[in-house]
């Protein structure tokens, strides 16, 4: 049955699917981000307001202005517009935003170019029909970046098939950041591989899934995760896609230098490829490597093409880097950008903790509904309990958060833990620390903090704002640990001064409204 899409400009956009098509690139909507242009686009070309925004796209009686604003400035990175001189969409001070690009409705069949145009005055009386049409659309996403940035067009045209469809129903899933909706994609994508089993697409994002859930979940797949990429890389040597998906699955069993490795070799195939050199970011970061992080990331960012958590994990090397007006205004843009995003509130919420600010902490870690926080939100939530003394409340936090707390519960007498295996994550041995100091074995404490050091650990912050390293810090035996991590922070600090030209790319990535 012939479908309705829409051409603006050079791009055609397909409401049922959430898909944005050019000669040379594509982009895939989802959820609110798509509403809002099929809002735009059924009164096109007059402005519309932030009340009919709040009712025809988010179905609710009040919205506010940073939320809007951030759905608008994901539309424009998806449109490739500029918002200083926009082709697309203009923001009307008082009125709200119009779409200004030329809109012409086309009938889908089985080639756009080919379907019947009409002109937009035709599509609708006052723009309601089409609202109410346009508003019965489901958006899926293929592609597992969270984001709406273009990339390359690849077997996209003609019929959707129904391997198609699982892929892109499974990566809007995954790109909720959701446990049981990472599941239900896992379910999905196994259909998929049941249907095309020597698909690398499957392939690739059935094992982006699987190592989701192990980091994020406690799933315990993770090895068929490393199985599937590395299938499909034997399948297709050169996929990008699929080095990214070795790589994730690789820092998943915190095998952190081949992971490098993996990330690298997406990027020798595709240097442009903004969710590689995001993660490549983090586990640089992660290794104390804190200026090759940062030019990463703001590459990332340069490109358009950064992950929903790029601009906060500049801000936290900006934080550990002493600059602490620019993390605060890349913070700031990281909630403007995503406002509700479990992963950025959780984030924020460290960051506070590690600057002392228990309350601004506990704002970010509640703005989501219980039914919505993540065992991070919980585990963080929890160690704010005990920061405030409440035991009793930090122990249900804890069994809320899962195997994210196992260390906070080992600590607390209420569980032991599974392994002694202390592996090369910077992050465990800080909470091996954690453990010894709870048990009154100092020693081995200071052991642990300074092998985590070693591996990267650079967050001092962190460290005198933990609920079980008071007694340790306030002995003075951690000094020579502070030491250590100031004598780095000041060696990475030293390389950015240096760096003219990235210090002026942060700027001029903070001086671009989002």
């Amino acid at each position: 049955m012939p479908q309705t899409a829409f051409h603006l400009k050079h791009w055609t956009y397909q409401p049922s699917s959430g898909r944005l098509t050019s000669l040379d690139a594509e982009a895939e909507l989802t959820g609110l981000t798509a509403r809002t242009l099929d809002v735009l686009i059924a009164h096109a070309p007059g402005p519309v307001s932030l009340e009919t925004f709040a009712e025809q796209a988010w179905r609710q009686a009040h919205l506010s202005e940073d939320t809007l604003a951030q759905r608008i400035a994901q539309l424009r990175k998806a449109l490739g517009d500029n918002p200083r001189a926009p082709e697309f969409i203009r923001t009307l001070r008082g009125e709200g935003y119009a779409l200004i690009a030329p809109v012409e409705a086309v009938q889908m069949g089985t080639d756009a170019a080919d379907g019947a145009r009409w002109p937009l005055e035709l599509m609708a009386l006052g723009g309601v029909l089409v609202a109410a049409i346009l508003g019965l659309s489901v958006n899926w996403m293929i592609d597992v970046r969270t984001d709406a940035s273009p990339r390359p067009l690849a077997e996209t045209s003609g019929p959707v098939r129904p391997v198609d469809a699982l892929l892109s129903r499974a990566g809007a899933m995954i790109a909720l950041q959701d446990e049981d909706d990472t599941r239900r994609a896992i379910a999905l994508l196994e259909d998929a591989r049941t249907l095309a089993p020597e698909n690398p697409r499957v392939e690739v994002l059935l094992a982006v899934a699987l190592s989701t859930d192990a980091t994020k979940y406690g799933g315990d797949r993770i090895a068929e995760a490393e199985t599937l990429a590395r299938s499909a890389l034997d399948r297709e040597p050169e996929n990008a896609q699929a080095w990214s998906a070795l790589g994730y699955a690789l820092d998943a069993q915190s095998r952190t230098d081949e992971a490098l490795a993996a990330y690298g070799q997406s990027l020798s195939y595709d240097p442009d490829n903004g969710a590689a050199l995001s993660s490549m970011a983090y586990l640089l970061s992660v290794q104390g490597r804190l200026y090759e992080a940062l030019r990463a990331d703001v590459r990332a960012l340069e490109l358009g093409r950064g992950r929903v958590y790029t601009e906060l994990q500049v801000a936290n090397v900006l934080r550990l880097l002493g600059d602490e007006e620019r993390a605060r205004r890349f913070e700031a843009r990281a909630q403007l950008l995503n406002p509700d995003q479990p992963v950025v509130l959780s984030g924020l919420a460290k960051a506070a903790l590690a600057r002392g600010e228990t309350d601004m902490a506990y704002d970010f870690l509640t703005r989501l509904p219980p039914d919505q926080r993540t065992g991070s939100i919980q585990h963080l939530l929890g160690r704010l309990a005990l920061l405030d003394g409440d035991e009793a409340r930090a122990i249900t936090l804890f069994e809320l958060a899962g195997g994210e707390a196992r260390f906070e519960r080992a600590a607390l007498g209420l569980a032991p833990l599974q392994t002694a295996d202390r592996g090369q994550w910077p992050e465990e041995h800080v909470r091996w620390a954690e453990l010894a100091c709870a048990q009154g074995e100092f020693d081995r404490a200071l052991e642990d903090l300074q092998t985590a050091v070693s591996l990267g650990w650079r967050d001092a912050g962190a460290l005198r704002h933990s609920p079980f390293l008071s007694a340790l810090i306030e002995s003075g035996a951690a000094e020579p640990v502070f030491t250590r991590i100031q004598q780095q922070i000041a060696a990475q600090a030293e390389r950015l001064n240096r760096d003219e030209v990235l210090a002026q790319n942060l700027d001029a990535v903070l001086d671009v409204q989002p």
